[in-house]
């Protein structure tokens, strides 16, 4: 379950506790291209004999575009799915995902995912929703009624940056480290904002940041790729890898 940890946690568990957000993604979204060769249902298991079984379901955005004047999705926007079960209990996780965009930078995979679709699914669901586990209705162009407050608003998403290797049968995430992407931040090497949190005496420190924010343009982030400077945000032990199920 660790990636939808990484994934989902960051938006469900307080506004983008745990995770750096970035006001711009590292692709044009309307010149965007999706990755097919991650189309499809994946599954992760945690350990060789744990009972937990995790899953991903990727394919195109079916219909709801980043920028809400769109009749269509961009051409490259992407959703996933995410849910999983415990095959001792049968309990079900709740169902979650959200849209993301693809993108090379020299040789390497990277992604956008739409933070405010990850928080979304921290709403609790209203009264007469379907139940928890189940999956959602099918939606529309319109805003729906749990729509997180960032798109109802009329503003820009904000998204999570994550780098990915994908084969025909194996799919490894690495998420940006919030410390590493902090440090970028506050040595002046990348635009954005680092704000530490202000800990009253006794009171148990959960988490060093308030806010871990990049602000570069698209085009900035773009170059800071390319030199090298974001490689130390994807640390080897905090990558994920899924199994392609056929």
């Amino acid at each position: 379950m660790r990636v939808i940890r990484v994934l989902l946690c960051c938006g469900l568990l307080g506004l983008f506790s745990g995770c750096a957000a970035s006001v711009h993604p590292l692709c044009d979204p309307t010149t965007s291209e999706a990755d097919k060769r991650l189309v499809g249902m994946w599954e992760r298991r945690d350990g060789d004999e744990a009972s937990h079984v995790s899953y991903l379901h990727i394919a195109r955005e079916p219909t709801r575009a980043l920028d809400t004047s769109r009749a269509e999705p961009e051409p490259g926007l992407m959703r996933c799915w995410a849910t999983g079960h415990d095959e001792k209990t049968s309990v079900g996780d709740d169902f979650g995902g959200g849209r993301f965009l693809c993108t090379k930078i020299g040789y390497l995979d990277y992604a956008s995912i739409v933070l405010d679709d990850l928080a979304q699914h921290a709403q609790p669901a209203a009264k007469g929703d379907a139940a928890a586990g189940a999956a959602p209705p099918a939606e529309n162009t319109a805003p729906p009624k749990n729509a997180a407050p960032a798109e109802l608003a009329g503003q820009k998403p904000r998204f999570m940056l994550v780098k990915y290797d994908v084969t025909d049968d194996v799919l490894v995430v690495w998420p940006a480290n919030q410390d590493d992407v902090a440090q970028s931040i506050e040595s002046g090497q990348i635009a954005g904002i680092a704000r530490r949190k202000v800990r009253q005496p006794g009171q148990l420190e959960f988490g060093k940041w308030e806010e871990v924010t990049l602000t570069a343009s698209t085009d900035e982030l773009r170059k800071f790729f390319e030199a090298g400077g974001a490689e130390k945000w994807f640390r080897e032990d905090t990558k994920t890898v899924y199994h392609r199920l056929r």
